[in-house]
């Protein structure tokens, strides 16, 4: 399965980061130089969702 999203992009310059998903590697860019300084393998994982508490 290939999967491909934007995590997040910069909307200002206090916010240094861009996140990306590409064919299962997470890619950490730059945001305003748009230099990418590294990437890593990423596996998607369903997590349990929390059971509500009783009342």
């Amino acid at each position: 399965m290939v999967w491909e999203r934007v995590l997040f992009t910069p909307r200002a310059m206090e916010h240094k980061w861009a996140l990306f998903i590409h064919g299962g590697t997470l890619i950490r860019v730059r945001g305003w130089l748009r230099q990418v300084c590294c990437w890593t393998a990423a596996r998607r994982r369903t997590c349990a969702r929390p059971k509500a508490p009783r009342r």
